[in-house]
């Protein structure tokens, strides 16, 4: 299976349960996500697509992406004058770089790759088995703000360059 069919079936699952918007391959946050949708209430479901182990192993070394999704902010390393992110209103209480994040994290795998166990506290877990997404574990809320403006046109315009992409590779 890959990451393009498993990209087709969440597209199919989107569409069923009425989401509004679905995006492959998008930088909406700090980091490309593997598939995306957005909700009539407003909320933005990331789904990380995993073909193999090693794929889901190497993913949990991206440490900024993760204390983003589990904390809504990363770490900042190395010698920073944490002066500036003060004045913008940048960190949180524990001196982490404010950003934004999805509202629902899932991992998007064929069926039995990924252990329930192995999925951290902050994520969900989709098992694609006979064509079908089914979930195994509930992602839980991260937060409740809705999708910004800015956000909608930045999927808009992604999604125009997809289409206009494509239609000018004619043969």
């Amino acid at each position: 299976m890959t990451e393009y069919e498993i990209q087709d079936f969440l597209y199919r699952y989107a569409r069923q349960r009425n989401h509004l918007n679905y995006c492959p391959n998008i930088y909406l946050y700090n980091w490309e996500s593997d598939f995306l949708t957005v909700v009539k209430s407003g909320f933005v479901n990331e789904y990380e697509i995993k073909i193999s182990k090693a794929d889901f192993k190497n993913d949990t070394k991206k440490t900024e992406k993760h204390e983003t999704l589990k904390y809504g902010g990363y770490t900042i390393r190395g010698n920073w004058d944490y002066s500036y992110y003060e004045k913008k209103g940048m960190l949180d209480e524990n001196k982490r770089r404010k950003c934004k994040r999805p509202n629902y994290f899932w991992y998007v795998c064929p069926e039995n790759l990924i252990e329930d166990y192995e999925i951290p506290s902050y994520a969900g877990l989709i098992f694609i088995k006979n064509e079908i997404c089914k979930i195994e574990k509930k992602a839980p809320r991260l937060h409740r703000e809705k999708i910004t403006e800015y956000q909608t046109k930045k999927i808009m315009v992604s999604l125009g360059f997809k289409y206009w992409n494509l239609r000018t590779k004619r043969i």
